[in-house]
């Protein structure tokens, strides 16, 4: 997604409000990562390159 998608998207739920996956999708943000920061760079080999 890019910022534009994103704007529209909040207009939207501004709007009409959230419906029960939207939720789901504001939870899973609010929760925060449930990997490490770490451990993700250890799951991409992109990110073994960067860490190396």
């Amino acid at each position: 997604m890019v910022g534009h998608d994103v704007e529209e998207f909040i207009g939207v739920v501004q709007r009409y409000g959230a419906s029960l996956d939207v939720q789901r999708l504001i939870d899973a943000a609010k929760a925060g990562p449930s990997v490490a920061r770490a451990n993700i760079a250890h799951a991409c080999g992109t990110c073994l390159k960067v860490a190396a």
